[in-house]
């Protein structure tokens, strides 16, 4: 079997079909081969080409066909505490990957770290700080992941007042919608001490 480079990852069954590697699979573990396969992706009729019902697995084909086509380009910036460990966010990662497919847009993912964006940043290591910003600035929209914990917050404070004062897309999920909310409570009420019990 041959598991060389596709396009995207969604390809990797088509290429496992390709070789048979079904029926080798049921062949080692004494399964009976029935030649016929439930689909793969539950989608309504009207979703499918009449020809994709005719073959094994071209309902899945759908899938990294549509993410081969995606030209344009979104770019989100995402937020947080954890970026230098992507992993902590991997249910956000596939969560921006399957709506950018559904919205036919080539995702681009920016890094920024939450706490980079304070003031204090500035004038310690004012490359980074600026970077950040750029960053931030540079992004199609914004979304701030949940966190524990007093660090960054702040920045994630200045990310939303930025969004919302820029009319930049946000997202906040757990924390980034409490600081959504003190951001609003502090700047639109004057209520210059909001914050969250959480962390203050």
């Amino acid at each position: 079997i041959s598991l060389h480079d596709v396009s995207n990852l969604y390809r990797v069954p088509l290429l496992l079909a390709e070789q048979n590697a079904g029926m080798l699979i049921c062949n080692h573990f004494g399964f009976p081969l029935t030649g016929t396969a439930s689909p793969t992706l539950k989608l309504p009729e009207d979703a499918l080409f009449t020809k994709v019902h005719a073959a094994r697995l071209d309902d899945w084909a759908v899938v990294p066909n549509r993410m081969d086509e995606c030209k344009d380009e979104v770019v989100i910036a995402v937020v947080g505490k954890y970026t230098g460990n992507v992993d902590a966010y991997i249910s956000v990662v596939k969560a921006l990957q399957h709506a950018s497919l559904e919205a036919g847009l080539r995702l681009r993912l920016e890094w920024v770290e939450s706490s980079e964006l304070e003031p204090n940043v500035q004038r310690s290591e004012p490359k980074r700080f600026e970077s950040a910003w750029e960053a931030l600035k540079a992004a199609d929209g914004v979304l701030v992941p949940g966190g524990f914990g007093n660090r960054g917050i702040e920045g994630k404070i200045m990310t939303a007042n930025y969004c919302r004062t820029s009319r930049v897309p946000y997202l906040g999920i757990c924390v980034g919608f409490q600081t959504a909310v003190i951001d609003f409570a502090r700047s639109e009420l004057g209520w210059d001490g909001a914050n969250s019990t959480e962390f203050d």
